[in-house]
């Protein structure tokens, strides 16, 4: 290989590397204008969130309850200019209040869904899926079927519902002094959440 080649070589290599620097420079000034502006955009959309109120309903066949229908408040964090009329994640913290035929129930817990406030108004109208964990304070009287009627309980529930179809299951201890099982499994289905 002649001398002269050897020495252009290095040269053309140095002049390459002059040339790309500012092509690079200038992707990495791009690079960084776009992480700035994806950053910004999440910025906005964090600041953008509130948390709301929503509430939801239900109505089933369970026991000890027979027959009952409840309402129930879950907090969510949404975009304020989200109004919900197709679906939306409302996961938060839940009260749930539910008088029956024979019995009243009380429920808090988290709960995650994804459902519809089609009318602007705040119940969550259609209950697209959704999952609940909650502790519950159950109380009987009437005629119940437990012996006696009139008992206290606590414990906790999982509700699932999907399309609206709600399917709940639950253990619960006695609290009070009455004889009697100390332990007793609660179910329903029905509609709503």
């Amino acid at each position: 290989m002649p001398l002269k080649q050897l020495r252009i070589r290095p040269i053309l290599a140095i002049l390459l590397i002059a040339l790309a620097a500012p092509i690079v420079a200038a992707q990495e000034d791009a690079v960084d204008d776009f992480t700035a502006e994806v950053r910004q955009k999440v910025a906005t959309e964090d600041a953008d969130i509130s948390a709301r109120w929503a509430a939801t309903y239900r109505a089933r066949i369970s026991y000890p309850l027979t027959v009952s229908a409840g309402v129930g408040l879950i907090r969510a964090k949404l975009p304020r200019s989200w109004e919900c009329q197709t679906a939306c994640p409302f996961n938060g913290w839940m009260l749930q209040l539910e008088p029956g035929l024979h019995g009243v129930q009380f429920s808090a817990g988290y709960a995650m869904l994804m459902g519809q406030q089609r009318g602007g108004g705040r119940f969550v109208d259609d209950v697209l899926v959704g999952f609940a964990a909650k502790g519950v304070l159950l109380r009987s009287w009437g005629d119940a079927n437990l012996n006696p009627p009139d008992r206290s309980f606590a414990g906790f529930e999982l509700s699932y519902s999907v399309v609206r179809f709600n399917f709940s299951v639950g253990a619960l201890r006695r609290i009070d002094s009455t004889p009697g099982n100390d332990w007793i499994t609660t179910f329903g289905f029905g509609w709503g959440f």
